[in-house]
């Protein structure tokens, strides 16, 4: 599975790279048909002071797209709020395709 991880308006750190990276390879356990993961980070600093951080989560597999996103004031929480997201629905997939 290709990762694909895209910071806008930053630089991306090795730490929040490493947290992102192990979380997507346990999705791919979860549904193994996974073929790419794109992951958007966007920092949004119309906001005044304070910078809200956006994410955004496409996973591609043959025949269906899941997506999810979600916003925090840090990046891991973000994160972690749109990968529960995903997972669910990757579990909701998975589920409907055994009927």
């Amino acid at each position: 599975m290709m990762i694909n991880i895209q910071s806008i308006h930053f630089k991306l750190d090795d730490k929040l790279q490493h947290h992102i990276e192990s979380k997507i390879q346990k999705i791919q356990q979860i549904f193994n048909k996974i073929e790419s993961a794109d992951i958007y980070l966007k920092l949004d600093q119309t906001v005044g002071e304070v910078h809200e951080k956006h994410v955004e989560i496409k996973l591609l597999m043959p025949g269906a797209k899941i997506f999810s996103k979600d916003a925090s004031n840090s990046f891991e929480h973000a994160f972690d709020l749109a990968y529960e997201q995903a997972k669910k629905q990757l579990i909701k997939r998975k589920e409907f395709q055994r009927l």
